[in-house]
């Protein structure tokens, strides 16, 4: 485990107050400075049920996918929309079809290309309600979407609809992994063995213990993992957590009260 002095623990501890205080704010998990490499260990109460895209359930589970996939855009530490997967977009002059233009170096774990045809296989599996997604009512606004080349795709909205740019920010799945699959999406084993496009991928997956993730060699984006390697360690309660932080085996927590960061 990465050893952290006193202060720099204090650092992540007031991070953590700061994402439980700012519900829309989290911690990254790539910082920018200080020298690359080595490992943290991190202490979630519970255990994700997958680590699906389309089927998230809470800020453990949300947080190890955001590293394992990567979505069209995301926000940045301002607030601003940045670029991820998708490298443009455009609206229509009706605000009622939004195009996305894709990234042409962007490869999934297994070396195969990212396209448009996964954007398109991953929006029809949300919109189908025989897979229960809980991201259906997501799109409830956008009805279908349409392939133009490899590394282009619409969206088409069901009315004028100007939060198409926000609703639409999906997580591709590897068609080519999956189609077969697409009938029993819920229940596929690649829900906890998952292959990704983000920086990091799974490395194992020890039920009731911990999840552990790598860097992924295949990223190619410009925002390069920090940590060689990430542990999610799993914990049924929150003081086992505050007393393995206290002892140092844990680097950083998350749903820190004030009451806990006063005891720490």
């Amino acid at each position: 485990m990465r050893q952290f002095s006193k202060i720099s623990k204090l650092v992540l501890v007031l991070l953590a107050i700061i994402l439980v205080i700012s519900c829309e704010k989290k911690v990254s998990r790539v910082p920018q400075t200080g020298e690359a490499g080595g490992e943290i260990v991190v202490g979630i109460v519970g255990e994700p049920e997958n680590l699906s895209p389309i089927y998230p359930s809470f800020i453990a589970h949300n947080e190890i996918v955001d590293m394992l996939f990567l979505p069209l855009h995301k926000n940045d530490v301002n607030g601003n929309i940045v670029p991820m997967l998708a490298t443009s977009w455009e609206y229509s002059e009706d605000l009622k079809k939004i195009t996305y233009y894709l990234r042409k170096d962007v490869l999934w774990q297994d070396g195969e290309p990212v396209t448009a045809y996964d954007v398109e296989f991953t929006f029809n599996l949300i919109k189908d309600p025989k897979n229960n997604s809980p991201l259906f009512s997501k799109l409830q606004n956008i009805d279908s979407v349409k392939v133009i080349s490899d590394y282009k795709i619409v969206f088409y909205c069901n009315k004028v609809y100007p939060m198409a740019l926000f609703d639409s920010n999906i997580k591709p799945l590897p068609k080519h992994l999956l189609e077969k699959e697409k009938d029993q999406i819920q229940y596929s084993d690649f829900n906890s063995k998952p292959v990704g496009n983000g920086p990091y991928k799974l490395e194992k997956w020890e039920s009731g213990k911990y999840i552990s993730i790598v860097k992924n060699e295949n990223y190619s984006l410009e925002d390069k993992p920090f940590w060689e390697k990430i542990e999610q360690r799993i914990y049924t309660d929150q003081q086992s957590i505050i007393n393995d932080l206290k002892e140092g085996k844990l680097d950083l927590v998350y749903d820190l009260t004030p009451d806990n960061a006063e005891e720490i």
